[in-house]
């Protein structure tokens, strides 16, 4: 038995080292089909072990109250980097912003930053949601945060409340694409190249180069008609969130790294 654990604690490391965390968390359709999904509201959850709380919206958050005339009101848009995936509530830097921007409020003054960032979202469910929301909540400015992903097809509820990897606005049997699914491969490979001495005998007797460069490329970058296709439908949504802003006196700022 000792024999057997030592062994697996060589060749699979990870199994002992890393514990298992909870990604628990249930969605429904939206009410803009655009959107695809939201979180149910007003329940808890757990994001990668970090227990959160949804509002009314299915943000994760605290309730939105109606926004009085010394309030001055932020909301952050984006995907899991908004939404704060596998951090404290406290730590999403939504949250964080609201504290720093506190401190420099005039007397009487009110900072509100609303976290509306949904892991996994598109731009398009990002923008769908913009437009969906911000007549309800009023914001001053919409800060969004975007993410290469953010390119991907956007995901839909599946059965239980689950998120499934199918497009709503696609044809059923179209391919669900993503961005991020040859970095994704490049980093598992390397990891298993790194770690344990089964992988590195493995790893003699394959040709690596030869299946990186078999990989497909990320859609972010090159000439390929699926690239600029999403390209174009990225700069149409980006502009017709900020449109959208525009309409109700609220500056769209866009960060990315």
């Amino acid at each position: 038995m000792l024999i057997l654990a030592g062994l697996s604690a060589l060749f699979a490391p990870d199994a002992f080292s890393r514990p298992q965390l909870d990604n628990k968390w249930l969605t429904m359709d939206a009410p803009n089909p655009e959107m695809s999904y939201v979180l149910l509201p007003n329940r808890q959850f757990t994001s990668l072990g970090v227990p959160f709380q949804t509002n009314q919206f299915g943000f994760r958050d605290g309730p939105v109250i109606q926004k009085d005339a010394n309030t001055f009101r932020i909301l952050c848009v984006g995907d899991s980097v908004t939404f704060g995936t596998g951090v404290k509530n406290e730590e999403t830097f939504p949250n964080i912003l609201e504290a720093v921007l506190s401190q420099y409020a005039a007397p009487g003054k009110k900072i509100d930053v609303i976290n509306g960032g949904v892991s996994a979202y598109s731009a398009r469910n990002i923008r769908a949601m913009v437009q969906e929301f911000i007549d309800e909540l009023q914001p001053d400015v919409v800060i969004y945060t975007f993410v290469e992903n953010d390119l991907d097809d956007s995901l839909s509820v599946g059965p239980g409340g689950l998120l499934t990897a199918m497009d709503p606005l696609k044809s059923p049997d179209e391919p669900f694409i993503a961005d991020d699914f040859p970095a994704v491969w490049l980093m598992r490979r390397s990891e298993q190249q790194n770690s344990g001495l089964f992988s590195k005998v493995a790893s003699m007797f394959d040709n690596p180069m030869e299946e990186v460069t078999n990989a497909p490329p990320p859609l972010l970058i090159g000439d390929h008609h699926e690239t600029q296709k999403r390209w174009s439908a990225f700069e149409s949504d980006l502009r017709k969130m900020r449109e959208i802003c525009n309409q109700y006196g609220a500056p769209l700022l866009v960060n990315s790294f």
